[in-house]
C-alpha cells in the first residue's frame, strides 16, 4: 500500500493571520481589489499554501512529499504553489539537491531556508516552492532586489542603546493600547503606506486585527499621543509529529508584520526600535521571521539591525504593492518578491 503524505486530519492555523500553519494546503484564489483603480484581479494571489505538520525524516518520506507537492500544483489551477516544511538540514544539503537535478522533481524550488538552531537542532525550516513562469521576476528586479541583500548582511545588529536612541531622544513612548481615533488613524496610515493592498484596510479590519489575542501588537506615539509606527507579530503554535513514539512538539513562531510608519518619521529608525521591542517581550526559542517586501530596503535594513538574518527570497508572493513599487504595470502585472529574514529567540 503506498504511503500517504501527511496527517489523519488537517490541522488549522492557530491564527487568522498570515502565518499559514495550516494541512493540507489552501487555494488561495478569492478575487482582490484594487483599492486605487477599483481593477479586480479575479484569482487573487493565484496559489496554493500550506505549512506541512511532520517533520520530514529520510529520503524516502521526502521523495514522497516532493511527490505530493507536484500532484497538489496539477490539480489546482494556480500559477504557484509555496508549502513550508521542517526538513533535516543533511537532507536539504544532500538528497534534496540531488532529487532536484532530475527532470521530475527540476521544477520545485528551495526559495528559502530558516535555521532551527536551538529550537530543532541539525533541521531547517525550508520554503518549497513551484512557479509558472509567470512568478518569476524580470531579470532587472531581481538584480535589483537582491543585489544589496550581501550589503545589508555586512551590518551589524544594533545595540539596544542604538536601537532605542531615536524614541528616548525625542521623548516617545511605547504603547500597546488603542482608541477608536487610533483605529480611524491606523487604516489611513495603512492606505496610504498600502494603498494596494491584499485586502480591505477599514475600521472592522484594522481593530479585528489590533484585537487578536494572537498577536502581539505595538505602537510608538509622539508629543501629541498620535501614533506614528506600528507593527506587530502574528504568533503560532505549530504542532508538528514528530515519528509515532515521540508524539506532537508545538513549535513557536512568530510572522513580524503590519509595519507602517507615519511618512514624516520615516529613516530615523522607529520600525527598528518597535521590532526590537516585541522581539525582547517574546520567549526564549520562538523562531521569529519577517516576509519583508524585497523593492524596499528600510524594512530590510530594521530587520538586520534587530539581528535577523537573510535566509532567501520567496517568488512574486502575493500581492502587497503600493503605487511606487513596481517597475511597470498596475499592482497586479506583478507580484512581489518577498525576501525572508529569521531568527530563534535566545
Amino acid at each position: 500500500m503506498k504511503k500517504q503524505i501527511g496527517i489523519k486530519k488537517p490541522v488549522p492555523s492557530s491564527t487568522g493571520g498570515s502565518v499559514g500553519a495550516v494541512w493540507p494546503p489552501t487555494v488561495d484564489t478569492k478575487p482582490l481589489t484594487d483599492n486605487l483603480t477599483g481593477d479586480i484581479l479575479h484569482r487573487g494571489n493565484d496559489r496554493v499554501k500550506g505549512f506541512y505538520p511532520n517533520i520530514i525524516q529520510d529520503k524516502n518520506e521526502l521523495r514522497l512529499f516532493m511527490d505530493e507537492l507536484i500532484k497538489l500544483f496539477a490539480m489546482h489551477d494556480v500559477s504557484r504553489l509555496t508549502v513550508r516544511a521542517i526538513i533535516p538540514n543533511t537532507l536539504l544539503s544532500g538528497e534534496l539537491y540531488n532529487l532536484l537535478n532530475y527532470e521530475k522533481y527540476s521544477p520545485i524550488m528551495n526559495e528559502a531556508r530558516i535555521s532551527l538552531s536551538g529550537v530543532f537542532p541539525g533541521h531547517s525550516l525550508a520554503y518549497l516552492a513551484l512557479n509558472r513562469n509567470s512568478r518569476f521576476s524580470n531579470t532587472p528586479d531581481i538584480i535589483n532586489n537582491r543585489s544589496w541583500v550581501s550589503i545589508i548582511m555586512q551590518r551589524q545588529s544594533k545595540t539596544e542603546a542604538e536601537l532605542l536612541r531615536i524614541v528616548n531622544s525625542n521623548g516617545y513612548a511605547f504603547d500597546t493600547q488603542f482608541t477608536e481615533q487610533d483605529i480611524s488613524n491606523l487604516v489611513s496610515l495603512y492606505n496610504l503606506s498600502l494603498p494596494r493592498y491584499l485586502m480591505v484596510m477599514d475600521n472592522t479590519t484594522v481593530e479585528s486585527m489590533l484585537s487578536n489575542p494572537d498577536n502581539q501588537r505595538l505602537f510608538i506615539r509622539n508629543h501629541e499621543g498620535i501614533i506614528i509606527s506600528s507593527a506587530m507579530a502574528e504568533h503560532a503554535h505549530i504542532p508538528l509529529s514528530i515519528d509515532k513514539n515521540s508524539g506532537v512538539y508545538n513549535l513557536h513562531i512568530a510572522e513580524m508584520s503590519e509595519c507602517v510608519t507615519l511618512p514624516n518619521y520615516r529613516g530615523q529608525g522607529l520600525m527598528s526600535a518597535i521590532l526590537y521591542k516585541l522581539i525582547q517581550d517574546m520567549n526564549i526559542g520562538t523562531v521569529v521571521y519577517s516576509e519583508s517586501r524585497a523593492p524596499h530596503k528600510p524594512i530590510n535594513i530594521s530587520m538586520r539591525n534587530n539581528g535577523l538574518n537573510y535566509t532567501g527570497t520567496i517568488n512574486k508572493h502575493c500581492v502587497i504593492g503600493d503605487n511606487t513599487s513596481l517597475s511597470h504595470g498596475s499592482a497586479f502585472s506583478q507580484m512581489e518578491d518577498l525576501h525572508v529574514w529569521a531568527l530563534v529567540k535566545r
